[in-house]
């Protein structure tokens, strides 16, 4: 059998995550749902009936955790790809740079 290794404080970190997301929604039931991510979710039917608080949750936590590892594997694969291909690179990079006639960027903060 394979051995999953533990991680000290994983699940006491799941807890809180779980809480946070768990109070923000039963705050957004009492409050009437929004036109945000988290509206939208306690706003959706499956056909009659509403999602419970846990399968809001658990699509929060996706939209949050999931989304990142897709962007990032996304952005590997570009950049991977621009590095096999130096002219597309160059195109790519004489197209994002700014011309003579842009506006220049405001000054940092």
């Amino acid at each position: 059998m394979l051995e999953v290794p533990t991680v000290p404080g994983l699940p006491v970190i799941g807890s809180a995550v779980d809480g946070v997301i768990d109070r923000l929604v039963a705050a957004r039931r009492a409050a009437g749902a929004g036109d945000d991510l988290l509206g939208r979710l306690i706003a959706a039917r499956d056909g009659d009936a509403a999602l419970s608080d846990d399968e809001v949750r658990d699509q929060v936590l996706v939209f949050l955790f999931a989304g990142s590892d897709t962007t990032a594997t996304a952005l590997t694969a570009a950049l991977h790809l621009l590095g096999a291909h130096p002219e597309v690179q160059d195109r790519a990079a004489r197209r994002s740079a700014p011309s003579s006639t842009a506006a220049s960027p405001p000054p940092p903060t």
